[in-house]
């Protein structure tokens, strides 16, 4: 009966971690990127380049969409955080 709760203990501590890691991970992430825009500001954004297309694209979703947009960044991104497997 002992190993029996032994081995759930642990796969609930091994999901518990997974969720840390996943929920550490998106935070740490948006922090960095935080800390880049910081850094260097919005000129290495607006450069011809990759980055500087996907920037556009996103400001043209912001400015097209507007409410919706910020509704899924903000809410529905923060709820995949927390609850990371369907």
């Amino acid at each position: 009966m002992l190993h029996i709760l032994a081995h759930y203990m642990l796969v609930l501590l091994l999901w518990l971690l997974l969720w840390v890691a996943t929920f550490m991970g998106g935070y740490l992430g948006d922090e960095l990127r935080f800390a880049l825009a910081r850094a260097y500001g919005a000129a290495w954004l607006e450069k011809p380049g990759r980055l500087g297309r996907l920037f556009k694209t996103a400001s043209e979703l912001a400015e097209r969409h507007g409410i919706a947009y910020i509704f899924y960044i903000v809410i529905l991104k923060n709820y995949a955080r927390l609850v990371p497997f369907p």
